[in-house]
């Protein structure tokens, strides 16, 4: 068989809470619109997307565009684990790839260890 490399990141809480402090434009405006004060322990980043962007939000149609136009130093300053946690982890894919080694992100433990 091939050898491959496998990482699996959660978004904690929703994608759309890395979307919210990553744009410009956005962000910015913090004061004037209904943002939560602590973006990494947002429940509703969907609404708070769907309240505050022209024309509102939807997922499907939104997303994408929205990805494209995130600002990658904005979401690091933001310190959100969970987006820490994708970076850390491409960062070992490339290595792996690189070396010609694969790995499993996260690692399981020992089998003589707890989950």
């Amino acid at each position: 068989g091939k050898v491959f490399s496998l990482g699996v990141v959660f978004a904690v809480q929703e994608y759309e809470a890395w979307l919210i402090p990553g744009l410009p434009g956005f962000s910015d405006r913090k004061e004037s619109l209904a943002l939560p004060p602590d973006i990494a322990a947002c429940r509703d980043a969907k609404g708070v997307l769907k309240d505050n962007l022209k024309g509102g939000y939807k997922p499907t149609r939104h997303q994408e565009p929205l990805t494209g136009e995130l600002d990658l130093t904005r979401v690091r300053a933001a310190n959100l684990r969970s987006f820490r946690r994708l970076e850390t982890t491409l960062a070992e894919l490339v290595a792996a790839c690189r070396s010609g080694n694969h790995v499993a992100i996260p690692t399981s433990p020992p089998p003589d260890e707890p989950a």
